[in-house]
């Protein structure tokens, strides 16, 4: 059996505001999920940073983000020159 990973410290922390009903539909959400309101914010903003192509095709990828990895290489190869 494999150690648990050490949990990762997150240095920076903000707060954000929401309509009562948004709030309300999060929270419907986490519970169905089990997962916290803070998780879930978490995985939206690095969800939309994926999609404004920020990140990795791998770390889009693990973020559920689909990936086209030739036009990918293709921007890099055009930002290169």
């Amino acid at each position: 059996m494999a150690a648990p990973k050490p949990e990762k410290k997150l240095h920076h922390q903000a707060s954000v505001g929401f309509e009562s009903d948004d709030w309300n539909t999060m929270t419907k959400i986490c519970q169905q999920r089990g997962g916290s309101i803070a998780d879930f914010i978490r995985l939206a903003t690095l969800q939309r940073i994926a999609e404004m192509s920020f990140f990795t095709p791998e770390r889009k990828k693990a973020l559920g983000i689909t990936v086209n990895v030739e036009a990918h290489e293709k921007k890099n190869d055009h930002d290169k020159h």
